[in-house]
């Protein structure tokens, strides 16, 4: 089973070629050498969706959102992680969908995927594959998972 959440988003520091501007100072938010698939990897064997939360780029969403995003991410934390990995898009993700009469759409430029493999037993106790993609961006100089937003 394949799932595709439109709801993450995360983006990439320190790349360029050029002098490195003056870092920002570090908040609680932040980290040096911010790593996206590390920290959703501490987040999911930590069972913290709070954690996950952080690493997603929420923007002004609305409470349905949050809420989806909540249960989308209990769901994977549920299942045991047997990999993440940022990937290049494919070129053929839609990146608009029609959710009861609103028009949804990332709430960050996407330029990668957050592919994440999972386990979990079926049932009839045999173990049973599944994958979750997040669309992931870049906000304030780091890749996040892109939330979404209504375009109405």
């Amino acid at each position: 089973m394949k799932r595709l959440a439109l709801l993450l988003v995360l983006g990439c520091a320190g790349c360029g070629g050029e002098a490195a501007p003056e870092p920002k100072p570090i908040g609680a938010h932040t980290t040096r050498g911010w790593d996206l698939v590390s920290a959703y990897e501490r987040a999911h064997r930590a069972n913290d969706v709070g954690r996950a939360l952080a690493l997603v780029h929420l923007g002004s969403v609305d409470t349905m959102t949050r809420d989806v995003l909540i249960k989308h991410l209990t769901e994977d934390f549920r299942k045991e992680l047997v990999s993440a990995e940022l990937r290049p898009l494919k070129g053929t993700e839609q990146m608009s969908f029609e959710v009861h009469g609103r028009r949804i759409v990332p709430n960050l430029k996407v330029t990668k995927r957050l592919h994440v493999e999972l386990r979990s037993p079926g049932a009839d106790g045999k173990p049973e594959s599944s994958s979750t993609d997040y669309f992931v961006g870049e906000h304030s100089g780091r890749e996040m998972i892109a939330s979404s937003h209504d375009l109405n």
